[in-house]
C-alpha cells in the first residue's frame, strides 16, 4: 500500500504507509484483560461487594436505574429530581466559566499590556496558578460554607487559571503597533 502514486509525487520514492502495530483482535486485550481482573475481584472476594460490585451487579443496577428490560418505569425518574439535578450543575457550571472567563480576559488584557499589571499580579497568579482547585476545597467551605457559592468558585478558579494563560499569551503576541 502506498500513500503517493508516482503521478502525483513525481519522480521521488514512494513512502510505504506504516503498518498498524496492533491488529483489531490485540486491541481488545487490554480491556479484557481489566473486565477479567474485575469479575476475578468480585468472584473471589478479594474486595468488598460495596467497594468492588462486580460486573453484574452493576449491569443489574444500571437496568434498574435506567429502565432498559424492566415492565417499571425507571428509577431515575422516581425522586423527581434530575430535571432540577441538571439545572443546578449546569447553572454551577455556567456561573463559573462565566467569573472566570470576566476575570481571566480582564487580568490577562492587563497583565499582556502593561508592565506594571505583569509585576503586580503575576506573583500571586504564578503562586496559585498550579494549586489544583481539590485542595482549596476546604478553605473555600470554611470561607463561603457549603452551597452554591463553593461549587461556582471552584469551578471559576480551575477555570481562570488556563484562560488567563490564553489571554497574556495572545496579547503579547500582539504587535505593539496594531495595538496603537
Amino acid at each position: 500500500m502506498v500513500l503517493f502514486d508516482e503521478k502525483e509525487r513525481g519522480n521521488g520514492p514512494i513512502i510505504p504507509s506504516p503498518q498498524p502495530i496492533l491488529s483489531k483482535s490485540d486491541r481488545l486485550l487490554v480491556p479484557g484483560a481489566f473486565f477479567l481482573q474485575w469479575f476475578s475481584v468480585g468472584y473471589f472476594n478479594i474486595a468488598p461487594f460495596s467497594l468492588v460490585p462486580t460486573p453484574s451487579q452493576v449491569f443489574e443496577a444500571f437496568v434498574n436505574w435506567s429502565g432498559l428490560f424492566a415492565e417499571h418505569a425507571p428509577k431515575m425518574f422516581y425522586s423527581g429530581m434530575l430535571l432540577s439535578d441538571i439545572y443546578s450543575t449546569l447553572f454551577r457550571v455556567v456561573m463559573g466559566f462565566l467569573i472566570a472567563t470576566v476575570a481571566g480576559v480582564g487580568f490577562g488584557i492587563a497583565i499582556g499590556m502593561s508592565k506594571s499589571a505583569d509585576t503586580l499580579f503575576s506573583p500571586t497568579f504564578r503562586l496559585l496558578a498550579p494549586i489544583p482547585p481539590i485542595t482549596i476545597y476546604p478553605i473555600a467551605i470554611v470561607i463561603l460554607g457549603l452551597g452554591e457559592r463553593t461549587d461556582v468558585f471552584l469551578t471559576a478558579y480551575g477555570a481562570f487559571f488556563p484562560i488567563l494563560a490564553a489571554l497574556i499569551t495572545a496579547v503579547t503576541g500582539v504587535h505593539r503597533d496594531l495595538l496603537r
